[in-house]
């Protein structure tokens, strides 16, 4: 394995989801996870009118208390960005993410999401090919995409050193 240091912070997230999250994201990516704790989303996070959380107000939070390791947050909550009725995940890349399991349902969905956002922290672009990185805007197109990441994308992680 790689020695990233990458991280999992959850709120309120069953421990049996997290660990097959974990163990989705160390096969997929052939990296270290380990576990920091829980960390509660700020209410000033929360938009009243919307009745969900501001994804780009959690992100900021989630960069700061990183400690500078690659990191995911995973909440139960409902997120949005401007524009968007809802997103299941936001990412900066070669920095952090964070991935609401609110609308996803499945242990599969979620960890299908937590790989495409960590592709997202790694540098990774939406793919077209029938791959996790495939962009997804509704409940129907993330179930029908692959759960792993295509050829191409693991050549792209290969030549930037993540493999």
């Amino acid at each position: 394995m790689r020695r990233i240091n990458f991280s999992v912070f959850t709120y309120k997230i069953e421990s049996e989801v997290v660990e097959r999250v974990i163990a989705k994201l160390k096969r997929e990516f052939n990296i270290d996870v380990s576990v920091i704790g829980e960390l509660k989303p700020p209410i000033e996070a929360f938009n009243h009118s919307r009745g969900q959380y501001d994804a780009y107000v959690l992100i900021r939070l989630l960069d700061r208390v990183r400690d500078g390791k690659l990191a995911i947050w995973m909440i139960p909550y409902d997120i949005y960005v401007q524009g968007f009725n809802f997103v299941f995940g936001l990412a900066n890349p070669y920095s952090c993410a964070v991935l609401s399991v609110a609308r996803l349902g499945t242990v599969d969905l979620i960890c299908k999401e937590a790989v495409h956002e960590t592709g997202h922290i790694f540098g990774l672009k939406h793919c077209r090919d029938p791959c996790v990185m495939a962009y997804s805007n509704s409940l129907f197109e993330a179930s029908k995409k692959s759960d792993s990441l295509c050829e191409e994308c693991r050549e792209i992680l290969d030549k930037a050193g993540f493999y």
